[in-house]
């Protein structure tokens, strides 16, 4: 039996759902989705924009893709320092193109581990390597 109650957020009736032969009271409805256009409300982020702007990123996916030429399937070492950037953003870097889908992180077929080194840890992706190309193609028009 279905209890009549209002729900003391919106002010309508909730709705009565079996659940495992119990009865549960939903408390909200569910509210129709507004569209707005996402550009009015919030800052649009452009990931080729970063490649664009941060030489230091573009550096570390190319360094990937160079190594990848012969056989991108293989997993390559971990780039653990890189002239002119610190740690820190070497870091910061290595997120980004993992966020960004361009490289894949080895996490579970990993050799031994030996202090100082991250052997066989990453690999660029199909859409590093467009992102790579869409770049040159862009540096080449420029010019």
């Amino acid at each position: 039996h279905c209890h009549a109650w209002i729900d003391r957020w919106h002010g309508l009736p909730a709705r009565a759902v079996p659940i495992h032969g119990l009865e549960a009271r939903a408390t909200r409805p569910i509210k129709p989705r507004r569209t707005l256009l996402y550009a009015e409300t919030h800052i649009m982020f452009d990931e080729m924009d970063r490649l664009r702007d941060e030489k230091e990123l573009s550096g570390l996916l190319t360094h990937y893709s160079v190594l990848g030429a012969a056989d991108r399937q293989v997993w390559q070492d971990r780039l653990l320092d890189r002239e002119g950037v610190e740690a820190r953003q070497l870091v910061r870097f290595y997120g980004e193109l993992l966020a960004y889908g361009w490289l894949d992180q080895n996490t579970g077929l990993t050799p031994v581990l030996r202090r100082g080194e991250a052997p066989a840890s990453y690999r660029i992706t199909t859409a590093g390597l467009r992102a790579l190309k869409q770049l040159r193609a862009e540096q080449t028009a420029a010019c």
